[in-house]
């Protein structure tokens, strides 16, 4: 019995020993209460870190007048040129004006007759029986779509008012014949003026890529 009591007295010398430590070190069960100003308790006021402002990014503004046309479109122009005006561009500068110059009066000719009602559609003129030698199964090389895309951007900035944009063949020339080595355009069907390449070269500096 006297052993028993002697753990338990050791026990509650150890509890005691414990509480008295934790408290000396700061150690509490209980948080104490914040400081009361009049009657009320005040907290701490906890300051956040503002988060940083983003930068205005810039929007790149939107064309007004979208050129309406399509992938279809200039792929099956690129196809014309190719197939009536490929060899042109193995034949350098001539009548005072580069090839690419002379292959995209091919390209102008189309947009004449469709500015003139030709057809509904850029499409509808190009394979047009009887007219160009447009033809199912050309594969037409990236000179030819980049420069399809240029002749339909300048045919478009004219139709929004623009001057000067840089044709290589005048309104009002729908027809053109060939050689096998060179077009030769004119503004009737029979006889006619045949067209001189007065106008400025857009290309005429430009490397010309097959």
């Amino acid at each position: 019995m006297k052993i028993i009591k002697s753990l338990v007295i050791d026990v509650l010398a150890l509890a005691i020993g414990l509480s008295i430590g934790m408290g000396a070190l700061g150690f509490d069960s209980k948080t104490p209460d914040p400081p009361a100003v009049g009657g009320m308790k005040i907290h701490p006021i906890i300051r956040l870190e503002p988060f940083p402002t983003p930068e205005p990014t810039e929007t790149p503004a939107e064309d007004p007048n979208p050129c309406p046309l399509t992938e279809e479109d200039y792929r099956t122009l690129a196809e014309l040129m190719v197939c009536e005006a490929e060899i042109v561009m193995s034949q350098g500068v001539k009548f005072g004006v580069s090839p690419k110059a002379r292959v995209a009066a091919v390209a102008w000719t189309a947009f004449n007759r469709f500015d003139a009602g030709y057809s509904d559609t850029l499409i509808g003129v190009i394979k047009a029986k009887s007219q160009f030698a447009w033809r199912e199964g050309v594969e037409a090389p990236e000179w030819a779509l980049e420069l399809a895309r240029d002749v339909g951007q300048r045919w478009w900035d004219e139709k929004c008012g623009e001057k000067e944009v840089g044709r290589t063949l005048p309104e009002g020339y729908f027809w053109f014949w060939g050689d096998g080595w060179e077009n030769y355009f004119r503004n009737k069907y029979e006889g006619g003026a045949r067209w001189d390449w007065s106008l400025p070269d857009p290309y005429i500096n430009e490397e010309v890529s097959k």
